[in-house]
């Protein structure tokens, strides 16, 4: 019995992590995206701030046409370190520190970056 709740709450945490009608990429689709301007959305697993960020992001997503992907960091290989991603046109200078994390990106380069989930919501709160 009590290795089934452990499952059950396993497979529940899983769930409310992973937005459904969310859109996911691979690690190294982050520059393949076809649209001009988009978002890239960096997230962890078991993560409570990242969970209540899926959450807003799932709100945020339905009024901007899904244009915000979503990466789980366990699926990341980030080869260098940087202070900001502003202006990384490539998944090798790309870098992560931890999630929540959010990129925008326009004509294939990173313009903005927001690094928690008070940065991703005050941005973002006017989709809403």
């Amino acid at each position: 019995m009590k290795h089934l709740m452990i499952f059950i709450l396993s497979l529940t945490i899983l769930i409310i992590n992973q937005p459904l009608d969310s859109r996911y990429i691979a690690f190294e689709d982050i520059f393949n995206i076809q649209d001009n301007l988009y978002y890239c959305y960096f997230y962890l697993d078991g993560c409570l701030a990242c969970r209540n960020t899926t959450l807003f992001l799932k709100e945020v997503q339905k009024r901007i046409d899904n244009k915000i992907y979503f990466i789980n960091l366990l699926d990341c290989n980030f080869s260098n370190v940087n202070e900001t991603n502003i202006g990384v046109n490539n998944i090798e200078s790309l870098y992560i520190k931890s999630g929540p994390w959010v990129i925008k990106i326009y004509e294939s380069n990173v313009v903005d970056e927001l690094k928690n989930y008070q940065e991703i919501r005050n941005s973002l709160l006017f989709f809403i």
